[in-house]
């Protein structure tokens, strides 16, 4: 059974990925912008972008200790290259 502190993390989770997503794909529409600012295009579904990142941490254990946001974009950018 899932507890309310799973529920929360998990909401907090999905967040915070929707927010980077959604910041991603605007700087993808200004891609004239700083090469050095992460941007990608939209994934299919924020669940599709979480799978996409716990693939990405499958595959780089050495990144474990990194901070969430920029795995996240990470794995986004590496699999939803900005097109512009």
């Amino acid at each position: 059974m899932t507890t309310d502190v799973e529920l929360i993390s998990a909401g907090r989770c999905t967040g915070m990925v929707d927010g980077i997503i959604r910041l991603m794909v605007i700087n993808c529409a200004f891609a004239q912008a700083h090469p050095a600012i992460p941007r990608a295009e939209a994934p299919h579904s924020t669940g599709a972008a979480i799978q996409v990142f716990l693939n990405w941490a499958d595959d780089h254990p050495e990144r474990w200790g990194d901070d969430f946001a920029d795995g996240v974009m990470k794995a986004i950018q590496e699999t939803f290259p900005c097109q512009r």
